[in-house]
């Protein structure tokens, strides 16, 4: 069963449909050790969601 990403409780920017494409592309790496380099965060929520 698939759960959307909610960002709503997080100073972000990223729209639903940038949520949908986290999900699309990030899945394989779920419980996996990664490390992640993110460009642009304006305020950081983004990192913490």
């Amino acid at each position: 069963m698939s759960r959307m990403l909610d960002a709503s409780n997080y100073n972000t920017d990223k729209s639903i449909e940038y949520l949908a494409n986290y999900e699309k592309y990030f899945k394989p790496f779920l419980n996996k050790d990664v490390r992640l380099l993110e460009l642009g965060v304006r305020y950081g929520g983004s990192l913490f969601l």
